[in-house]
């Protein structure tokens, strides 16, 4: 189920607009939860709904 013009959407791009230029969004995003950058772009593309713990813990990066 792709989501894409939803609250998820519109939280990772205010993240994705604080990250430096030369930084790949799908890493950061990846390293920030532990996650691999294939489940990192599921999320960013809405097929994967962030969970709670991890908008906590992007909101805390």
């Amino acid at each position: 189920m792709t989501i894409p013009n939803s609250i998820q959407s519109a939280f990772l791009e205010q993240i994705r607009k604080r990250l430096r230029p030369n930084v790949s969004f799908a890493d950061a995003l990846a390293d920030a939860l532990s996650i691999s950058r294939d489940s990192a772009y599921r999320r960013i593309r809405g097929e994967t709904v962030l969970s709670l713990d991890e908008v906590k813990i992007l909101c805390n990066q």
